[in-house]
């Protein structure tokens, strides 16, 4: 597969560069923090710019298909559970369980 010619192929080019640069920067900035909370925001970069670029850059390529739409759903499935995900792997590193509104 290749990228589609005229403007519409240096989109997809420049939305590729956008997405390795996100994930090379935000790699190498995970090498320089120290805790892990600290690296999770780091996967922040990755699932709300490096994903949805790339799902992008795919559906222009691939044009009007169902492989279209099977990109579309796996990067909204990505936007909604990257968060709960963060949350649980910050949850599990502090070593304790959510507390309730009300509880010691």
């Amino acid at each position: 597969m290749s990228a589609p010619p005229g403007l519409l192929g240096v989109v997809v080019w420049v939305l590729c560069a956008l997405v390795a640069v996100a994930v090379v920067g935000a790699a190498a900035a995970a090498l320089l923090l120290g805790s892990v909370a600290e690296r999770l925001h780091l996967v922040t970069v990755v699932t709300s710019v490096a994903g949805p670029a790339t799902g992008l850059a795919c559906a222009l390529t691939l044009g009007v298909s169902t492989s279209t739409a099977a990109v579309v759903v796996v990067i909204v499935l990505l936007a909604a559970t990257a968060p709960v995900l963060q949350t649980a792997i910050a949850r599990a590193d502090r070593g304790g369980t959510p507390q309730r509104e009300g509880e010691p």
